[in-house]
């Protein structure tokens, strides 16, 4: 029964970000995307949060390889979630600024990358919590 448990925490993440890879690429497609919530520079909190999530969903993964070991670096780790990141804010613009009534920017790309690193940042924070607390608890 242990084993069907480990299955689905090492696949769910996986599946979540693969899926939340379909959507990013399925919302660029839409022409004249509008958002309920307007103020200046919003466009570039969105980009930031729809990747601070990608940054942290990827970190999710990268964990799931071999849960409770070490596998990966925590800077080799970010190096291949920016990298990642970036592939995808590349993909997220190119197909942007062949949609009318959308448009690519290097602004909106930097704001991936950055949302992206913070993501990656909170998943980590989160990480070492939970390696403390399992600590305290032994």
């Amino acid at each position: 029964m242990s084993g069907v448990s480990r299955d689905w925490r090492t696949i769910l993440p996986r599946v979540a970000l693969l899926g939340y890879v379909a959507l990013i690429i399925f919302l660029s497609s839409r022409p004249h995307l509008d958002s309920p919530i307007q103020f200046p520079l919003w466009d570039k909190v969105a980009h930031l949060i729809e990747y601070g999530l990608l940054g942290w969903l990827g970190t999710q993964v990268l964990a799931s390889f071999e849960p409770g070991r070490r596998r990966w670096r925590p800077l080799t780790g970010m190096g291949f979630v920016l990298a990642a990141g970036l592939l995808i804010g590349l993909i997220d613009e190119g197909v942007q600024s062949r949609v009318q009534g959308r448009d690519a920017s290097l602004a909106d790309l930097a704001s991936d990358i950055i949302g992206v690193w913070l993501g990656w940042g909170l998943a980590r924070m989160g990480s070492r919590r939970g390696n403390s607390a399992r600590a305290g608890e032994a």
